[in-house]
């Protein structure tokens, strides 16, 4: 694996939900991210948009503003910080809660839902996964108050989604692995089937 593949593996890692995707699938999500180049006061994401993509800032600093009235961020994002996984954790359109601008010359890798979900077309338990997250994300779009609270809230339900299907994968892979070291497993009965 490439210095580059590498470094984009680390962004991925983390991110929980990604990250709880398994090895498999975040090398294959590696292959799909786009880098994107942003210079000073260019807003990568606009809050009320439909979000189509999430985003790995490899370099920079950007501001989030809760409001276009905003003056100040509310909160600074630097290199390791991400953001937009609900564009992608949805099955249901999502709208950003901010507005996400460059403070200095910035470099970020994209992740589209587009490419998102061709990956997740190779792992089935991933799109149960989606649908489940969507429902849930589903109850909570009545939440107004605290957008980055929502977010993070959403997240945390889908870590435990993600979670709780690994675990039932983990026991299947178990009971396979039990019956391939039983002796006579696998073979046929004479006469039989």
């Amino acid at each position: 694996m490439d210095v580059a593949c590498s470094m984009n593996l680390d962004l991925v890692k983390n991110v929980p939900v990604l990250a709880a995707l398994g090895d498999d699938c975040m090398a294959m999500l590696v292959t799909k991210l786009k880098p994107l180049q942003l210079v000073p006061g260019e807003m990568v994401v606009k809050k009320g948009t439909v979000g189509h993509e999430m985003y790995f800032i490899t370099e920079g600093i950007l501001d989030v503003y809760m409001n276009d009235d905003d003056d100040m961020p509310k909160v600074s994002l630097q290199q390791g910080s991400y953001f937009g996984e609900p564009a992608l954790l949805s099955t249901k359109p999502v709208k950003r809660s901010a507005s996400i601008e460059a403070r200095v010359f910035s470099q970020l890798e994209s992740l589209s839902k587009v490419d998102f979900l061709i990956v997740a077309e190779l792992f089935p338990d991933i799109l149960q996964m989606l649908e489940e997250v969507s429902a849930l994300t589903g109850e909570e779009k009545e939440v107004e108050d605290d957008h980055m609270e929502h977010e993070v809230h959403i997240v945390f339900k889908a870590v435990k989604v993600i979670i709780e299907k690994l675990d039932k994968v983990s026991e299947r892979l178990e009971k396979i692995e039990m019956r391939d070291k039983t002796p006579g497993a696998g073979v046929g009965r004479e006469g039989g089937e």
